[in-house]
């Protein structure tokens, strides 16, 4: 019986995806960028993974820029 692969979004806390998830919400346009800096690669994807659920539940378009030499991820509107 194969295992099914978990998705990214697993792959952080619960604490944190919540924490992170209210700052998302909090996003303005025009506003400043919220750096999220993440543990490793999967974290990293995971922050991405929570911001395009977020990105379909809500008006707003919260897009994101990449650093994965730092392991890190801005997101702004």
């Amino acid at each position: 019986m194969a295992i099914e692969p978990q998705p990214h979004i697993n792959q952080m806390p619960k604490k944190e995806r919540k924490s992170l998830a209210t700052a998302l919400q909090k996003l303005t346009e025009g506003g400043k960028a919220l750096e999220v800096s993440c543990k490793s690669e999967a974290e990293l994807n995971s922050a991405i993974d929570l911001a395009l659920k977020i990105n379909q539940n809500n008006e707003k378009t919260i897009r994101s820029s990449k650093k994965p030499d730092l392991n890190t991820v801005f997101f702004y509107i």
